[in-house]
């Protein structure tokens, strides 16, 4: 048996269980995802602004390098625990930009709210 593959990700996952089916042995890890509390999000966020990834530039090595840091030094954390790799860490800041941005709405959309509400009044008036 070939268990190279655990130890590649051991720290991320817990230990495998060994299927034998038809004649070949599986591994089965437990993937459990990771629960975000607020504590988290404050750790993860200060460490994004102490860190600043989008000083570099889009797709560059060196803004790969800064992700990669943030999450070995989220790891780091004894309390609360963080279990995360390079690809959670900008997923979860992409989550968190997209929730968090205001919605901002474009001069057409205001414009057609405005011109339905005085179709509606002229109505109304008559």
């Amino acid at each position: 048996m070939h268990f190279s593959l655990y130890f590649d990700f051991q720290k991320f996952i817990d230990k495998p269980e060994i299927l034998f089916l038809r004649g070949f042995y599986l591994l089965k890890f437990s993937n459990q995802s990771m629960k975000w509390t607020y504590d988290h999000n404050v750790i993860f966020v200060r460490e994004i602004l102490h860190l600043a990834p989008w000083l570099h530039k889009y797709g560059t090595t060196e803004r790969g390098e800064v992700w990669s840091k943030i999450a070995d030094n989220l790891n780091a954390v004894e309390k609360p625990s963080f279990k995360v790799t390079q690809r959670s860490v900008r997923d979860r800041y992409s989550h968190m930009e997209k929730t968090t941005r205001p919605k901002s709405h474009t001069r057409n959309e205001q414009v057609g709210f405005a011109q339905k509400n005085l179709k509606l009044i002229r109505r109304w008036k008559k």
